[in-house]
């Protein structure tokens, strides 16, 4: 979003993605295609496991989408990243390692192998005191 992520495409042929995380819309998700796959996808998500619109849900997004092409949406995302390495940071000084050695986006992946904690451990803690949900 807002530039501040690599383009999947022309990496990617499909690309799935939420509305509700770091674009800030209705609870939801994306498919985005190459032009090729389109019309199969469209026909096995709609009507075949997903119907009946929401048009609450469609108006909430298209706002949402109108947002983040907003240049107030690039210093949000700029700082969602700015943050995100601020974590990162104070878990190493805490003797936390990142699997890839930091982060470039919105997502920092902690090297527990040399921890007394599970992942899925970990994860219920950070649920259990609102950090992520």
């Amino acid at each position: 979003a807002a530039d501040e992520h690599i383009q999947p495409f022309p990496h990617c042929d499909i690309v799935t993605t939420t509305t509700h995380k770091s674009i800030r819309g209705a609870r939801g998700g994306m498919i985005l295609c190459k032009g090729e796959y389109a019309e199969e996808i469209d026909k096995a998500v709609f009507p075949y496991s997903q119907g009946g619109p929401l048009m609450h849900q469609i108006a909430g997004k298209a706002v949402c989408f109108k947002e983040a092409m907003q240049p107030e949406f690039k210093d949000y995302a700029k700082q969602i990243k700015k943050n995100t390495k601020a974590l990162a940071k104070g878990l190493r000084l805490e003797g936390l390692e990142m699997v890839s050695g930091g982060t470039d986006n919105h997502l920092v992946l902690v090297d527990l192998k040399d921890e007394d904690i599970t992942g899925k451990e970990a994860e219920k803690t950070l649920e259990d005191c609102n950090i992520i949900r």
